[in-house]
Formats: structure tokens, C-alpha cells, sequence
């Protein structure tokens, strides 16, 4: 990343990082309070094994609402081959389809550190009842046990292994999706360059929910020791230093999409942000690029909820809106008439 990215970007990012508040909807609001309850650390001063067993957002979400009753999605759990071992993954299937379906390739968040496939549980059965498609969700390779770029190494993997075994899958590779939340955005959009950039089949939508796609950029003091919403500049400076093994790795490119010249190709994206966000401006950053570079962008900026909402549709409001808005988007390139929604009768 050149110095005149990112000045640029830290104007951009600097120019709207006042309109960040502590303006929370009261729903957000109850699950901040329960979070803080539980007793979860700030990542920033928390161990790995902390961190790793603490109680998270989406796992305070599961609790609330017990065992689902969704009979619309069939649930599979599988693994899949990574580029040194066999990665976790799970299958969710619209039920009862009786022809190829379109697929969604997808990747949790966890800031490289803490991915867990259970935590994207209702992410991911939002996506299959409102796009049509299956979702596979893959979790790849953490840090710091393993460091960049073995996460993007096995995401990619796992486009391929979804491509090569399309037809056992019954996936209907004209129309394919990768979705990613957090760092698993930047992984997605990572899937998506490689994809064009090696004449792979590209997926026909990208969907990115509060992508972190800046590691590497120097932000404004003000800005890096800040805090808004549960994800601190020091949480995030944490994090991205258990990725790498050299504070030189995080200017690679593929740590900071938003800050690449080469993004034209790209499909149709869907950009998720969340207004009590560290990295909304991040999000923000990346949708000027893509626009610059000829991508049609949806970027919608979701008020009032914090970094990890979207797969709260169970318990936040705002979370079952954007779930339906990116849900829409993905129906949309994949065909289908809208509004699309699968039949989700005995389901919450």
C-alpha cells in the first residue's frame, strides 16, 4: 500500500469517523448487556484461549431463543479437503429441493482468531430461506497457530473443492455466491480476485457484512486507540498481529482490498455495515473502490447495532432486515422472481 493510499484512506476514514456513536437500538442495547454479564473480555486484553471459550453475541442469541424448530433448511455436518488438512464445514439445503440449486460459499468472522461454525448457525439458515440457494460454510485455518496466508490459502481451496464437487452437491455453478462476515469478507472478496484472476468459475454476487479489509493501514491515533460499539482500534491491532508473523505482512494486498487498484471484474456486491462499527469506515473505503473500479455496489449502512448483528436475526430487529435485504440481492442474481423466501412453516 503506497503512502498516497493511505492518506487517502485515512481522510475518508477520518472524515466520517465523528458520526460514530453510542446511539445503540434498545435490542442491541439488551445483548451488550448480557455480553457484559457473561463476563467476556475485550479481545485486545483477553487470551486465545479466552477468547476461544468466552461467550459470544451469537452464542447469547442461541441461548435465548433454544433449539430451533426450522424444518424448511436440512443441516449437514461435513469437512472438506484444505490445503494441509481437512477443514470443518456445514451444508445447509433448502429441504425438500428436487433440482440443482444455487450455492453460497460462505465464512464466518472471528477476525482470523476465533471462527466458529456455530456462531454463523442462523446467518446461514437466513441466507438458505431467503436467496433459494445452499450454503456451505467453511471454517479454514486460525492464527496464530496458523499465519497468513494460510487462511486465504484454504478459502480458496474451499471455492474449488465447491466448484470440483458442484455436481455431487447438486449446485448449479451458474449461479454461485461467496458471502463472508468480519475477516471472513476479506476472505470471500480475496476467493472472488483469485477466482477472476485464475479463470476460475467466478461467483454472480459477492455479499460482505462488515468486512475488515484495512489491516495494514497507519489510521489517525484518534482513531486507532478509539472504541465504538464491542470492537476497539486495539482489539483489531491485536488481532491483526496474531495473523502475521512480520508487521510487514499486514501491507499485503490481500489483507487490504479497499486499498487495491485492480478490482474491476468483480461481481455484483452486497456491502452489510453496521453503525456502531470499528471497521464501518473500512466498509465504507471498499465501496468507493469498487464503484471507482466499475463494480455495481449495494452499501447500505445499518444504524443503531454493533460489529457481529447480522446473525442476530433471532434477537435484533435490525439483524432480520439486513439478512432480508442481502438475501434479496443474492435471490435476485441467482433469478429468482422477488420477493423469494422458502416455506419456513414450524420455524421460529
Amino acid at each position: 500500500m503506497s503512502s498516497v493510499d493511505v492518506q487517502r484512506l485515512a481522510a475518508v476514514i477520518s472524515a466520517h469517523a465523528g458520526q460514530i456513536g453510542p446511539l445503540l437500538d434498545t435490542d442491541m442495547g439488551h445483548m451488550l448487556h448480557l455480553l457484559a454479564e457473561s463476563g467476556a473480555k475485550p479481545l485486545a486484553s483477553a487470551t486465545v484461549e479466552q477468547i476461544r471459550t468466552q461467550q459470544t453475541l451469537a452464542g447469547i442469541a442461541r441461548s435465548l431463543a433454544g433449539p430451533t424448530s426450522d424444518n424448511s433448511v436440512k443441516v449437514i455436518d461435513t469437512e472438506i479437503p484444505g490445503t494441509a488438512d481437512a477443514l470443518a464445514a456445514r451444508l445447509y439445503r433448502p429441504r425438500g429441493a428436487s433440482s440443482l440449486v444455487p450455492a453460497i460459499l460462505f465464512f464466518g468472522d472471528g477476525l482470523f482468531i476465533d471462527t466458529r461454525l456455530n456462531d454463523a448457525e442462523e446467518t446461514c439458515r437466513g441466507l438458505v430461506r431467503r436467496s433459494g440457494a445452499a450454503v456451505l460454510s467453511v471454517q479454514v485455518r486460525q492464527a496464530p497457530e496458523h499465519k497468513f496466508p494460510a487462511p486465504h490459502m484454504d478459502a480458496l481451496a474451499a471455492w474449488r473443492h465447491l466448484i470440483d464437487e458442484a455436481d455431487i452437491m447438486g449446485f448449479d455453478l451458474t449461479r454461485t455466491a461467496i458471502v463472508g462476515e468480519g475477516a471472513g469478507a476479506n476472505l470471500a472478496i480475496h476467493c472472488a480476485l483469485q477466482a477472476r484472476d485464475q479463470g476460475l468459475i467466478q461467483p454472480v454476487h459477492l455479499g460482505l457484512v462488515a468486512p475488515w479489509v484495512l489491516l495494514g493501514a497507519d489510521l489517525p491515533d484518534s482513531l486507532e486507540n478509539g472504541t465504538s460499539g464491542i470492537l476497539s482500534g486495539p482489539d483489531l491491532t491485536s488481532m491483526a498481529r496474531k495473523l502475521v508473523r512480520k508487521r510487514v505482512d499486514l501491507k499485503d494486498p490481500r489483507l487490504n482490498p479497499a486499498a487495491r487498484a485492480d478490482l474491476g471484474g468483480l461481481p455484483p456486491t452486497t456491502i452489510i455495515l453496521a453503525g456502531e462499527d470499528r471497521l464501518r469506515e473500512e466498509g465504507a473505503a471498499l465501496a468507493d473502490a469498487l464503484r471507482t473500479a466499475g463494480v455495481w455496489v449495494d452499501s447500505t449502512v445499518y444504524e443503531g447495532v454493533v460489529h457481529g448483528f447480522f446473525g442476530l436475526s433471532l434477537t435484533v430487529n435490525k439483524a432480520l432486515l439486513a439478512q432480508s435485504h442481502l438475501g434479496r440481492n443474492l435471490a435476485a442474481s441467482f433469478g429468482y422472481p422477488l420477493p423469494h423466501r422458502l416455506s419456513a412453516a414450524n420455524s421460529r
